[in-house]
């Protein structure tokens, strides 16, 4: 530059005290941004490990509920298994006592036909029916057709 260009002595200063800041500046940003920098990579690690650590106490959460997830629906199922036992032991007794109540009802009849039987045999035995006799057995008779 002095050669091609005539500089003022003056400004020369000048340009050469600018040059003198600008590395005076330079240096003091490239420091400032050297510590900003590590305190910013320092941040950064700290938070990773965090994570890292909150992603790791997840896991072992999420594992855990899993297993109770597993055993709750282990005993549901047994659960179900029980239900349906027992349903299908109810529908037994029921039919059962379905049965039951039509042979008591069946054993009834057969009871009042004997009776009847009794009645004439003891009737004829006697000599033959009495009229209050008969009534009785007409009677017997109607309740058993009505059953």
């Amino acid at each position: 530059l002095d050669r091609d260009l005539p500089i003022d002595p003056s400004l020369a200063s000048a340009v050469r005290t600018l040059q003198g800041d600008l590395v005076n500046l330079s240096s003091t940003v490239e420091g400032i941004a050297a510590v900003r920098l590590q305190q910013l990579e320092q941040r950064v690690l700290h938070e990773t490990q965090m994570a890292s650590k909150d992603v790791s106490e997840c896991k072992v959460r999420l594992s855990q509920q899993k297993e109770v997830l597993d055993r709750e629906v282990e005993r549901g199922a047994a659960a179900e298994a029980r239900l349906k036992s027992l349903s299908e032991l109810a529908d037994r007794r029921a039919a059962l006592e379905a049965r039951s109540d039509a042979l008591a009802l069946d054993i009834q009849r057969e009871m009042g036909k004997l009776r009847m039987e009794v009645a004439e045999i003891a009737a004829q035995a006697r000599g033959g029916l009495g009229v209050e006799t008969e009534a009785r057995l007409a009677a017997v008779r109607a309740e058993l057709e009505a059953q």
